[in-house]
């Protein structure tokens, strides 16, 4: 990193997901370079004072109202890197970031907001790097998707998984979306064929370092496979929670119809607080992040879903911010990382790492 001051905007600082960014920014780039913002003053003071009784110096802040672009575009003053972890329906950042020549990393999941988001590569020039699905699943699966791309044969696919631990944080917006994917139907993908089931009933089992060993992960519909395709990685995606007991009441609520009901905004106001669980700090809630083939495998241990994700953003923002190649664009990780570039970035969540070569 040089000397120049890089001013670093997260919006949605004050989530769950928010707080775990500002803090390894905070430790990455030091207090002086981040920008807090919310559009509650109260809230955003208070978070403010609270980082300056821990770190001995308050940050900027800014108050920001992402439904509004004048509000946006005031905002984005003066900034060089924007962090966005919050949901929008518009990419409204996004096209205020490419106007002022700002870089972004967006965590959104959702795939109607991304392919909103990609399609600015036709309508504009992007002179910036826009990142999407910037985080750890999706962002870095897709990473170590391309590693493991690079040996397969014969239109083997590449196998992700991700084991969650059901001591870990979650939040509203977490809840909903990874409902929403189990409850949609996924097609599984072998070397010549393709079988079409519904999302997170069939099977296939991954063998874990320690504490995990061997556990069965379901398949699912995550939309970051779509885009690996279309640069030519075949993959199937697969997700479990660590205890078995938690994914068959998953399973049978989802027999039942009630994952269906995540998809209406008001219902799932209601009913994603009564599932989300934000403050897990005493529970271990490690996780595993795992890509495999008939040959090789790469799997990771990691200390939480979080605060993994929030290593790989502070990964991705430093790599940006020395962005010798010049990439611009709205693009994923999986286009512009190896993992041997992330991977020094996350040495404070991995517990282990396990790699298997048996070609």
């Amino acid at each position: 990193m040089s000397n120049k001051k890089n001013m670093i905007l997260i919006i949605g600082s004050n989530g769950i997901l928010g707080k775990q960014i500002v803090e390894k920014a905070i430790k990455s780039f030091g207090v002086e370079n981040i920008v807090l913002s919310d559009y509650k003053a109260n809230r955003l003071m208070l978070q403010k004072e609270q980082i300056g009784m821990e770190f001995g110096k308050q940050p900027s802040t800014k108050l920001i109202d992402i439904h509004s672009t004048k509000s946006i575009e005031k905002g984005l003053q003066n900034i060089d890197l924007v962090i966005i972890a919050i949901q929008q329906k518009e990419p409204l950042i996004q096209k205020q970031c490419i106007e002022k020549g700002i870089n972004s990393i967006d965590l959104s999941v959702s795939p109607e907001f991304i392919n909103k988001t990609l399609d600015l590569n036709s309508i504009t020039k992007n002179l910036n790097l826009q990142i999407v699905a910037g985080g750890l699943f999706p962002g870095l699966s897709g990473i170590l998707a391309k590693e493991l791309n690079n040996s397969v044969q014969n239109n083997e696919p590449v196998d992700i998984g991700l084991l969650h631990s059901t001591n870990g944080s979650s939040g509203k917006t977490g809840v909903t979306d990874m409902l929403q994917i189990f409850e949609n139907n996924v097609v599984l993908i072998k070397q010549n064929t393709t079988i079409r089931y519904s999302g997170f009933t069939y099977k296939k089992q991954f063998n874990y370092p320690k504490p995990f060993e061997t556990k069965k992960l379901r398949l699912a519909n995550f939309i970051e496979r779509d885009y690996l395709k279309s640069k030519g990685i075949i993959s199937n995606y697969w997700t479990s929670f660590d205890k078995e007991s938690f994914n068959k009441i998953i399973s049978v609520l989802k027999k039942v119809g009630f994952l269906k009901l995540f998809k209406y905004p008001k219902i799932s106001n209601i009913l994603s607080p009564l599932i989300a669980k934000e403050n897990q700090k005493d529970q271990s809630q490690y996780i595993d992040l795992s890509a495999k083939t008939s040959k090789q495998e790469i799997s990771l241990i990691l200390t939480s879903d979080y605060k993994a994700t929030a290593s790989c953003v502070i990964a991705f923002s430093k790599a940006i911010l020395n962005n010798k190649s010049k990439i611009t664009g709205v693009k994923f990780p999986f286009e512009i990382f190896t993992f041997d570039e992330i991977k020094p970035e996350l040495e404070d969540v991995i517990k282990e790492i396990k790699e298997t070569n048996t070609g």
